[in-house]
């Protein structure tokens, strides 16, 4: 423990006393005259009895002490006596004849009429000169036996050099030291601090004793520590019949003052002042709980104040006064401040210690450990403290784990500094229920080599707490986030923060009476709470959604933890303002009971106790400092996290870059780390256990990598064709995987042969349509879909098909669907009305999907909300907005606000591909093509604790100063998403495009409408289209050459002359194919299909729009391999090369009147997806070519 101020000692002794100050420096050098037995020169050792007397006749000018050496009381003691007093003396100065005649003792010989609770003065004695070095330690009740100063306090020189001398003392004031009260604190209080300021010569400790009605404003400003005596006199023989104690019996009294007459006492003023120090600048207190009870003081506020002290939180009494000085004394007895009882009231409250012992606060015990159950009820925030320090020691220098009187005085003079500590830079996320114009926890730098980070809720003007305090100046970064908009990030908090702090600052929810009073709802249930399951909309049974966090967000707090890392909460959210106090004192007034944030509080204080915190409980907690610095592992790469895949010899592509490890401050990090690599193979921006790939070795894997010694590797077996894959480098300690880092980048894969991509938009094919405005010259979002042709090396295939024309093609062959790579729905006009059942089939299948905000509105949705990631039963609070009345969701909105708007951007979430690929389109777009927007009906779900989760990638985003509907709840994906995605399914507001056009005849920077918008289009395309499974392209060549031209025929010879085989020359011909597979997978396992065309075939084959019979067959497949013609197993194909095949002309021998008939090549892949994705697991993916065989008659010779 450190105390680092000169700290200054009120005691508040007494509703009246006399006023004494005495200051003491370390080294007692300042000879204070205070009595000591005299040595005769010559003789050994010497023991003497010394009776004080109490002087109560003082004048204002008198110097004498407080108490007095009786003249000539001193008696000596043979040395040789076996019944000799305990207290040792340090023989100093000049030697003195003592006195030989003894006298009675001053209570048998002094009346005593003033308040008995005093501190001596330091002037000089009139007694005979005796003196000492080492004054008075302790001063006990009794009538003898006092030990003075103990033998061991000498040094070893003054051991040798003096005999020590005995004396017993009667009658001497009880305090901390007889002359300034400085020595118990010093050596029992401050004793921690070796080499520190208690061993500097300047380290002082000054005590002033005062009458309670003497107090000032002044002192209780000045003061570092003050303690409320009861007046019970325990140094007084009270039982005497010589002794009166006089109490005062009012508050204020007439005095004279310099020969003035004047009115002092404890003025409500001072009593407020007093408890204002101690609540909110946490003044540390010791109250004597006689001072609560004593009959005495029944009628004056000195005993109110004293009672005051046993608040339980004691910070929210004076606060609710409001600086009225007489509330706090109308609403002493109120139930809604309970008192503390602990341990017989004997207990410490933070800055706060009621001293209720068997003995005086200054006795024989004052360093002595209470029992075991004393400081488990009274003192268990003193035990956690010494515990947790302990937790940071080495076996051999841990510290006793008890309490005693001295320990809890230290640490509430602890408590009130709070320690001071070294830190590195500070990174603290802020979690409050709403989005405030400024955090309530900030950082100051009070020197150039210190900084003090401290909470205050600015809104309501609370005062300033200390959280912690740097030695050096450091960096303090804080992050704010709502629970909105933390539901909606991916960050990962055990990489990027030290400390997260959740507050219960809820600016911008409606009040019934301003920021000072309690919350107000439609439904009054939940009034004064600010974590709730969602308030009712006005005048409708809708809810709007919850003010909290989600299960997802409470498992990434708790597993925050996990790692050690500490979380701070408000003091609030616990009744008592302790973390410490278990489950059942978490505070429902503000936290419902069926929330998620209520959840984790319960889970944090049951498995996480030594690392959830109030701002009260880190005042000066060393275990929460220590927690700050822990450290974990980072990973850097050493040039840009993007690159580039590049094909090698063998059609393999591949990459690598370096990276780095250190620790947090750039060195070298001490413990043991694990690196790991994650693709994100459905686009979502999460990293799942399933998408690693780095610890996938198994032979037939696509993916192969690998990262160490500072090398990552990448290799796809087979091209991944031209995409973009998002991925994630981790490090992790070997010791705790919750300590952790990471670096996120995009891998590039541009593939050499162009690929054809098939897209099918549903929709009405007039102007508005995507496959008229992909050939439109001057539409800008064709021009953008030409552009990512040439940049990606793709083809895009685009047709649109009306609903009603999409039934019938689905009455055909219900499978349509499956021969396209991504399907648009809600785009343009005509899309309702689509055969039920039909889409959401194929999503299921992993198969990509892009919806328009049509998908999000009520009456036109064409499919499940499941999968699109909405939640059917909760509307956004811009839909309750639209159509409920108030209160809103937020103070300060209006009806009018939630209308479409024009001139809205869209902000970026997350982390993905989103925002590179194929555009940079960076977080910040402007949707700028002249269209009015409004947010959607249906909330999103972002609850999912496992694949798929739903990923807000944009939301609306508008300027100004609480004046719209959506920079009030900033990048809330639940309500005001513009794209998200969920798996295989990307949602984008606009459904029109048509009205975006450029100027066509500048290419290269093209001036129009909705430039962004259209590459956002094109970006949600492609991120849907990386996201799902596709079939494969299968192309029947030529020949072996992998530049061979496409066929669609071959001619078989004929000759009508021969009736052999009906006239076929041929019984098999040699047909050629190759096949693309542009899934991203981890493994891939081929087979291959061979057909015929037959009518009467058993077998059905999906062709396009249509389904055919057909008869299969078998052959071998043959393959050039280092020059050599060679045969391979269908399961050991690989796209990029050229299979040939036999394929037999049967379908023309079965059929003579046929002039033709289609062959049919079928390749067929099981994909490894990862678990939890739609089409997850070992999903069947296909593709087919068909060539026709043509019967040709030979000509004839004559």
């Amino acid at each position: 423990m450190q105390q680092t101020t000169t700290p200054k000692a009120v005691p508040v002794t007494s509703p009246s006393t006399t006023d004494q100050s005495t200051d003491t420096d370390s080294s007692n050098s300042n000879a204070l005259s205070t009595p000591q037995p005299v040595v005769k020169t010559g003789t050994g050792t010497a023991y003497y009895v010394v009776t004080f007397e109490y002087i109560t006749n003082k004048a204002a000018d008198d110097s004498r002490t407080i108490y007095e050496v009786v003249s000539g009381s001193e008696t000596e003691i043979s040395g040789d006596t076996t019944n000799r007093p305990y207290d040792v003396y340090v023989k100093s100065g000049s030697t003195a004849e003592a006195g030989t005649t003894p006298s009675a003792s001053a209570d048998s010989s002094a009346d005593v009429s003033a308040s008995p609770s005093v501190t001596p003065s330091a002037s000089p004695s009139s007694t005979p000169d005796i003196r000492t070095d080492k004054v008075f330690l302790y001063v006990g009740p009794g009538q003898g036996d006092y030990k003075l100063t103990d033998q061991a306090d000498l040094s070893d020189a003054d051991k040798k050099r003096q005999a020590p001398v005995w004396m017993e003392v009667r009658n001497a004031p009880t305090y901390f030291r007889f002359n300034g009260g400085c020595d118990w604190l010093k050596n029992y209080v401050f004793h921690a601090l070796s080499s520190g300021d208690n061993a500097n010569e300047n380290f002082k400790i000054q005590v002033r004793t005062i009458r309670a009605d003497e107090l000032t404003q002044d002192m209780i400003e000045k003061a570092d520590l003050v303690y409320l005596e009861s007046g019970t006199a325990p140094f007084v023989r009270s039982d005497s019949t010589k002794v009166t104690l006089a109490y005062l019996s009012q508050d204020t009294q007439t005095v004279q003052r310099d020969g003035n007459s004047m009115t002092t006492g404890m003025t409500r003023e001072n009593a407020y002042g007093l408890l204002y120090q101690a609540a909110v600048n946490l003044l540390p207190v010791i109250v004597d709980y006689q001072a609560v009870t004593r009959k005495e003081y029944k009628d004056l506020d000195y005993q109110k104040v004293a009672k005051m002290f046993l608040k339980e939180d004691l910070e929210n009494f004076v606060n609710d006064a409001h600086t009225d000085k007489n509330w706090m004394f109308e609403h002493l007895g109120d139930s809604g401040y309970p008192d503390r009882s602990y341990n017989g009231n004997h207990f410490v409250n933070r800055n706060v210690y009621m001293v209720n012992s068997s003995t005086p606060l200054v006795n024989g015990d004052f360093p002595k450990a209470f029992d075991e159950g004393s400081t488990g009820s009274g003192f268990s925030e003193v035990l956690n403290l010494i515990q947790s320090e302990n937790a940071l020691l080495s076996e051999d220098n841990r510290i006793p784990e008890s309490v005693c009187k001295a320990k809890a005085i230290e640490y509430i003079i602890n408590y009130s500094v709070g320690f001071i500590a070294e830190f590195t830079d500070l990174h603290i996320m802020e979690l409050q229920p709403t989005n405030n114009d400024q955090a309530d926890l900030r950082a100051e730098n009070p020197t150039d080599n210190s900084t003090t980070l401290y909470w205050q809720r600015n809104a309501t003007g609370s005062v300033k707490k200390q959280v912690l305090r740097s030695s050096r100046k450091v960096n303090v970064q804080v992050t704010t986030k709502t629970p909105s908009s933390f539901n909606s990030e991916w960050e990962d908090i055990n990489q990027n923060y030290n400390l997260v702090f959740v507050g219960l600052d809820g600016q911008k929810l409606n009040y019934a009476a301003g920021l000072w009073s309690s919350t107000a709802y439609n439904d009054s249930n939940l009034n004064g709470k600010l974590y709730h399951t969602g308030d009712q909309a006005g005048g409708s049974d809708e809810r709007y959604d919850a003010s909290d966090i989600t299960k997802r967000k409470k498992q990434e707090l708790l597993d925050f933890m996990k790692a050690g890392y500490p979380v701070l909460v408000e003091n609030d959210f616990f009744n008592g303002k302790s973390a410490k106090n278990g489950v059942d004192r978490i505070n429902t007034k503000y936290v419902a009971a069926d929330t998620q944030m209520y959840d984790f509080l319960k889970q944090a204080t049951t498995d996480y106790a030594d690392r959830i915190y109030t701002i009260d409980d880190v005042h000066s907690n060393i275990l929460f400092l220590a927690q700050l610095n822990i450290d974990h592992p980072v990973i850097r790469v050493t040039d840009t996290a993007d690159v580039t895949l590049s094909e090698t010899l063998n059609g393999e592509f591949s990459v690598s870059f370096g990276y780095s490890i250190t620790n947090q401050n750039g060195g070298s990090y001490d413990g043991e780390y694990s690196t790991e690599l994650y693709l994100d193979m459905n686009g979502d921006g999460n990293y799942t256990d399933a998408e690693r790939v780095d610890n996938v070795s198994a032979e037939g894997n696509v993916i192969r990598a690998a990262a160490d010694g500072g090398q990552l590797s990448i290799l796809f077996t087979e091209d991944p064709g031209s995409r973009a894959i998002s991925f994630r480098l981790r490090v992790v300690d070997n010791g705790n995987t919750y300590r952790r880092s990471s670096v996120e980048g995009i891998l590039t894969v541009a593939d050499t042969t162009k690929e054809k991509i098939r897209v099918l938009q549903i929709g009405e094919p007039d102007t508005t349509s995507l496959s008229k405005l992909y050939q439109q010259e001057n539409s800008t979002l064709g021009y953008y879909l030409r552009a990512a042709e040439n940049g990606m090396n793709v083809k895009f295939d685009i047709e649109t098909v009306s609903s009603a024309m999409l039934g019938e093609k689905l009455a055909k062959n219900q499978d349509y669907l499956e021969q396209w790579d991504l399907l648009i729905v809600g785009f343009g006009n005509g899309s309702e009305n689509i055969q039920a059942g039909r889409i959401e089939d194929y999503i299921q299948k992993g198969h990509s999907v892009l919806v328009t905000g049509k998908e999000a509105t009520d009456g036109k949705r064409q499919m499940s909300t499941a999968l699109l990631g909405q939640d059917e039963n909760l509307k956004t609070y811009g839909k309750l907005g639209r159509d409920t009345g108030s209160l809103y969701r937020y103070a300060g909105l209006e009806a009018g606000m939630f209308g479409a708007q024009s001139s809205l951007s869209a902000a970026g979430l997350n982390e993905g591909s989103i925002f590179s690929y194929p555009f940079s389109i960076g977080k910040s777009v402007a949707l700028d093509g002249g269209k009015s927007y409004q947010a959607y009906d249906y909330l999103l779900d972002l609850s999912s604790l496992k694949a798929p989760f739903v990923t807000p990638w944009f939301v609306f985003s508008q300027s100004g100063n609480n004046t719209n509907a959506y920079d009030i709840s900033p990048k809330d994906g639940a309500n005001n998403y513009w794209l998200y995605s969920r798996s295989n399914v990307v949602f984008i507001g606009n459904d029109d495009y048509s009205g975006f056009t450029y100027q066509a005849d500048n290419q290269q920077n093209p001036v129009g409408t909705g430039l962004q918008e259209s590459q956002m289009f094109v970006n949600a395309m492609m991120l849907a289209y990386d996201a799902g499974v596709h079939n494969m392209k299968v192309d029947i060549v030529a020949g072996f050459d992998t530049d061979e031209a496409k066929v669609s025929s071959i001619s078989i010879p004929f000759d009508q002359e021969i009736k052999a085989q009906n006239g076929l020359l041929d019984e098999t011909v040699d047909v050629y194919f190759k096949f693309k597979n542009s899934n991203l997978t981890r493994s891939n396992a081929y087979t291959v299909n061979f057909y015929y065309e037959d009518t009467a075939g058993s077998d059905t084959l999906n062709v396009g729009d249509e389904v055919v019979q057909v008869t299969p067959f078998t052959s071998s497949l043959w393959t050039v391999q280092d020059n050599t013609l060679t045969e391979v197993a269908a399961s050991q194909i690989r796209q990029g090369k050229v299979y040939r095949l036999k394929a037999p002309v049967i379908a023309l021998q079965n059929n003579t009147a046929a002039t033709n008939a289609k062959i049919y090549v079928e390749v067929v892949s099981a994909l490894e997806r990862p678990d939890g994705l739609e089409g997850a697991g070992s999903k069947e993916v296909r593709g087919y070519d068909s060539v026709t065989f043509t019967r040709t008659q030979l000509f004839l010779l004559e």
